[in-house]
């Protein structure tokens, strides 16, 4: 969710979570939370490109219960949207560097992939 401070700056908060189920190995699930800015630039009537930086937490769990494994995590990345309504957009592309620091482990991963963009309020 994002709520726009100005017409190129917007304050940003994401809530993910992921669950992994491999038959005959353990179940893990990961919630994230993360917060941050948005920085735009409108290309055009439709086009929208982004750059935005996140940091917030992680969490994670195991099949027997919660393990004591909550971490660091930051995100940071860009995208293009496309607006197709005044209510809907199509998000092009967004790529976004992620590093998870949980249970005393970093991971490094990287997110690429289109999404529809629902846009509530007035812009």
């Amino acid at each position: 969710m994002a709520v726009s401070t100005t017409d190129s700056v917007a304050l940003v908060g994401e809530f993910c979570g992921t669950h992994q189920f491999v038959s005959g190995t353990q179940v893990d699930s990961l919630l994230s939370y993360r917060g941050g800015a948005r920085f735009s630039k409108r290309t055009g009537r439709r086009i929208t490109a982004f750059v935005q930086g996140l940091a917030g937490g992680e969490s994670g769990y195991r099949k027997a219960g919660i393990a004591d494994n909550s971490g660091f995590s930051f995100d940071a990345g860009g995208g293009v949207d496309i607006g197709l309504k005044n209510w809907l957009g199509l998000r092009i592309v967004r790529a976004n560097y992620q590093m998870t620091r949980v249970g005393g482990a970093t991971v490094n991963g990287f997110r690429f992939g289109p999404a529809l963009v629902f846009r509530i309020g007035k812009r």
